[in-house]
């Protein structure tokens, strides 16, 4: 790599065009002090060609991957570009991105998983899978299905040997890596355990509509019909989400899934973390909100403890301005006693209504045996002294 450039470095495009088709973008831009955008636009700019989506992949598996020749420059175009670095802190920071952990060393670089052009010594899922699948029916999609497979295989009968391929090396590369795989219970696949975290798995195949139209002269209400054939493409699914499979890695135009099994343990092991990452973060989410709900409990409680007091201060102010009047009455009727003669027989009855009076009183009035503010003796109900 150049060393790091100073201000307006001057770049031509065929020491451009070298370094781009050796260096990934985001490794060469730092080196010219600018980020991996303002390189590609100087690219753009000077008519060199970059390289595509997985390229670097296929390079570092060995492959010897063609590059596109230097075109000459357009008329008039521009034959160098003048370089300014970023302010320091415009670049990005070089550090891993948070959904990108750290590979273990069986992932990194992603393994070259070889896969023969026939089925030898298969592993006994598939072995099973294989059995059962052959029994089965073709659904309206054409591809196979039956419940009793192992491996969650959705394919048409002439994709089978292929997707049984790649499911078996998948699996011997998948364990040559450290995973696990785990047999589901009964109507359910097996699955690879990863660190722990279980991770679905299953090889699909899409399949293509065709339409046929309604012959001529049919009745209006009649439809076009459709018909489903088997695309012949596969897609490896796994992971989970709230329905169906996470992530999906395809056969494309410029490579076919068999190519990039090695990247699909490091997709397949980082979906892992993503799991068990989304349940950390459901799990803290679910502690929160009973937190919450608790506080807010404890609250409620303290409100209707509150409001309870001051019902029973109120209650209790009244009694006592009960027992004032009823006391005055007593003292009223005592007073007026005392101006009349009475005989020892009505003196004796008056002293007993008076006795009766007086404790009734002391019945009425909350300040007979304690203070509001004083405790409650410990056997008495807690609700009588809120």
């Amino acid at each position: 790599m150049p060393p790091l450039a100073t201000p307006s470095t001057t770049i031509d495009r065929a020491t451009l065009y070298a370094q781009v088709w050796e260096t990934p973008l985001s490794r060469l831009a730092p080196t010219y002090g600018i980020t991996d955008v303002a390189l590609k636009k100087a690219c753009a700019r000077l008519g060199v060609p970059t390289p595509p989506r997985g390229y670097w992949a296929k390079r570092q598996h060995g492959h010897d991957v063609p590059r596109p020749p230097l075109p000459p420059p357009a008329p008039g175009a521009p034959t160098t570009y003048a370089v300014t670095p970023s302010e320091p802190g415009n670049l990005p920071e070089p550090s891993t991105r948070p959904d990108r952990p750290p590979l273990p060393p069986a992932l990194d670089p992603p393994p070259t998983v070889e896969i023969p052009d026939a089925l030898r010594r298969p592993d006994p899922l598939v072995r099973e899978t294989r059995a059962a699948l052959k029994g089965g029916h073709a659904d309206e999609y054409g591809r196979l299905r039956t419940h009793k497979a192992s491996l969650d295989l959705h394919v048409s009968k002439d994709s089978l040997p292929r997707a049984l391929r790649i499911a078996n090396a998948l699996i011997r590369a998948a364990r040559h890596a450290g995973f696990e795989v785990e047999v589901g219970g009964e109507r359910s696949h097996a699955r690879f355990s990863v660190e722990g975290e279980a991770v679905p798995f299953g090889i699909h195949e899409p399949s293509r509509k065709e339409v046929i139209p309604k012959k001529s002269g049919a009745p209006s209400w009649e439809r076009d019909s459709v018909r489903y054939h088997p695309s012949g493409n596969l897609e490896l699914r796994f992971g989970t989400s709230y329905s169906d499979y996470a992530r999906t890695l395809r056969d494309t135009t410029s490579a076919r899934l068999e190519e990039r099994l090695g990247l699909a343990l490091v997709e397949i092991y980082r979906q892992a973390r993503r799991q068990r990452d989304d349940r950390a973060q459901r799990e803290a989410a679910r502690r929160e909100q009973e937190r919450k709900q608790e506080e807010e409990r404890r609250r409620a409680e303290e409100r209707a403890v509150e409001a309870a007091r001051r019902q029973r201060l109120e209650e209790q102010a009244a009694s006592w301005r009960r027992s004032q009047e009823v006391a005055a009455f007593v003292d009223a009727v005592e007073a007026r006693a005392a101006d009349r003669d009475l005989s020892e027989a009505e003196r004796s009855d008056l002293d007993a209504w008076v006795r009766w009076a007086r404790e009734h009183v002391a019945r009425l009035d909350p300040l007979t045996d304690r203070l509001p503010h004083e405790l409650p003796p410990p056997d008495a109900p807690r609700r009588l002294y809120l």
